[in-house]
């Protein structure tokens, strides 16, 4: 099967047997001498010029959940219990755009969820519709 290591998998909605491609550990040659990393293994260390000095490191594969140590934990709540805040909104003066975000845009959020572009995209493409 060369190279590539190869898992078998079961799919929960047909119960075929499947084949699925597995990450391969990743592997990084380190310099004794002076720290140096390589991603392949050399008889000389390209840094300090050392002879014979790189080892064999295997590197930590990133895990499905690699935010998840970014994330707030808290307990689990029923809908029922929890209270809904009066948060002020900022208006974008497009009434029917606003009435869609439930009375405009809250101020925060977190990075990157795309709070720009939906506020660049909007007038955009409603200059298409005049």
């Amino acid at each position: 099967m060369g190279q590539s290591r190869i898992a078998r998998i079961r799919t929960k909605t047909q119960g075929k047997v499947g084949v699925a491609k597995v990450a391969k550990a990743k592997t990084l040659y380190v310099c004794s001498q002076c720290g140096a990393q390589a991603p392949k293994w050399t008889w000389q260390c390209a840094a300090c010029h050392a002879w014979n000095t790189l080892t064999e490191l295997v590197a930590e594969t990133p895990s499905a959940y690699r935010f998840q140590a970014l994330a707030k934990s808290s307990p689990v709540q029923r809908l029922a219990e929890i209270e809904a805040a009066d948060v002020p909104r900022f208006t974008t003066s497009v009434g029917e755009f606003d009435r869609v975000l439930g009375g405009g845009l809250l101020p925060g959020g977190d990075p990157g969820i795309g709070k720009l572009t939906l506020l660049l995209q909007s007038p955009a493409s409603g200059a298409h519709c005049m």
